[in-house]
């Protein structure tokens, strides 16, 4: 009886955003004050095409969100590094092994 176990770095808080977002106004509860203006910004691993059995969350191709407040009212943005590396998987709709990725095209 093969048990397959579910890898944690690929659930919940810690789970891949497939979708490069882009929002202009986010609903906000309550009321931001005008006088805070400014941008949160947090990197993150975000694989694009996890392997569940070998992945770890120091892993991944990596994307940046984005959160700005400015003028009562709240944006979000992410995008992912888009690195050879990524390029390359995308390309190929899958993830490559060390071995392909590292092999000149």
């Amino acid at each position: 009886m093969t048990i397959t176990q579910i890898n944690p770095f690929l659930q919940g808080n810690f789970a891949p955003v497939n979708d490069e977002i882009t929002t202009e106004e986010l609903e906000v509860i309550g009321e931001i004050p005008l006088e805070i203006d400014g941008i949160f910004v947090r990197n993150g691993p975000n694989p694009q095409f996890p392997n569940p059995e070998r992945y770890h969350w120091f892993m991944g191709d990596g994307m940046l969100h984005k959160v700005q407040l400015q003028q009562g009212q709240a944006h979000y943005l992410n995008r992912y590094f888009q690195t050879q590396s990524w390029k390359r998987e995308k390309e190929a709709g899958r993830a490559l092994s060390a071995e392909e990725l590292t092999r000149k095209v």
